[in-house]
């Protein structure tokens, strides 16, 4: 899994919530959402999200990875569970309503979310 994975799908139980690009879904020219990986762990860079999200992967015995994504929500945070594509995409269920799908791809510094602070 070690690399890097752009977010290229988004899907809710809501009809209208939902994005699709193959390309990687972006704002702007920065993508929303991107994983790092190295090894057994993974920084998460997602619009919005400051600082990056360091994490680790859990291995289970049903060929998935399992790591947890905390927006700061009250529930706590979400339980990512992920699975190879026969494709080479990365599909995750975060939640009974709600699946990402992550494209390993190269991609510049610039185009992934990193939120600096001024001093």
């Amino acid at each position: 899994m070690t690399g890097t994975w752009v977010e290229i799908g988004d899907v809710w139980d809501v009809a209208s919530e939902k994005s699709l690009n193959c390309s990687g879904i972006r704002r702007g020219s920065t993508f929303e959402f991107v994983l790092v990986a190295d090894g057994y762990s993974v920084t998460l860079h997602a619009i919005g999200m400051m600082p990056p999200l360091e994490v680790k992967i859990r291995l289970d015995d049903k060929g998935s990875v399992e790591f947890p994504v905390n927006f700061g929500a009250d529930e706590g945070p979400d339980a990512n569970r992920c699975r190879l594509t026969s494709r080479g995409t990365l599909v995750c269920l975060v939640d009974a309503y709600r699946g990402e799908e992550f494209k390993k791809m190269n991609v510049q510094a610039r185009e992934i979310y990193e939120e600096t602070r001024v001093n």
